[in-house]
């Protein structure tokens, strides 16, 4: 049994560049989640894949830091919302893998306090 925090997992896609989005586990592997995968998302992106010359991306092995072990860095999606402390956040439908702040379908808790913007990288805990 596999009791550490961060594991790795073969990549169903290619993730290069999208270091703490949250993802899922498919049957391929490891893929960004989308605001209909709330019920599969297994934690957040540490490390995605290096460059590979030959392109080839799924199934090369990604660190994934696993739900509910602690405070998670995320990427927020479209929003420029003035976001509290203990804000709720639930999967943006536009941008799979970040989360905006919303009360529906909430999947984490804002850390901080932060003025959200595309891209930002925020602090927040999975309920």
């Amino acid at each position: 049994m596999n009791t550490n925090n961060v594991v790795s997992a073969p990549a169903a896609a290619n993730l290069t560049g999208k270091e703490y989005s949250v993802v899922k586990m498919t049957a391929t592997g490891i893929d960004l989640a989308a605001s209909t995968d709330i019920a599969v998302i297994i934690g957040t992106l540490l490390r995605a894949q290096v460059y590979q010359e030959d392109g080839v991306y799924v199934g090369k092995s990604v660190a994934v830091f696993r739900l509910h072990a602690g405070v998670h860095y995320v990427v927020i999606g479209a929003s420029t919302a003035a976001v509290a402390a203990g804000a709720t956040l639930a999967l943006d439908a536009a941008n799979p893998g970040r989360l905006v702040p919303s009360a529906t379908a909430p999947v984490a808790i804002a850390w901080d306090s932060f003025t959200a913007y595309n891209g930002a990288i925020v602090r927040a805990v999975f309920t």
